[in-house]
This record gives structure tokens, sequence and C-alpha cells, in this order.
């Protein structure tokens, strides 16, 4: 897990699920079809 820094914090207050991908250095396919219907859920 890498450092928190205020990024990390300033998304958390936006999308903790964003964050916890972020910190785990897991970057997801944004082109994923499955990613935009996620994101459309999300909504």
């Amino acid at each position: 897990m890498s450092q928190i820094t205020p990024t990390l914090i300033w998304y958390y207050y936006i999308c903790p699920r964003e964050v916890w991908l972020m910190a785990h250095e897991l970057n997801p396919e944004q082109d994923n079809q499955l990613m935009e219907i996620g994101r459309l859920i999300h909504e």
C-alpha cells in the first residue's frame, strides 16, 4: 500500500471506492464495457 497523500484524502470525500483502488495501485481499464456499466449503476 502506498503512502496516504492529500490527494487520496480529497478523493475519499468524493469516492471511497476509488481511493481503495488507487491505494492498492489497481487501475481498471477505462474502455472496458463492464466499467461503463458500473459507472451507470453507481450514478
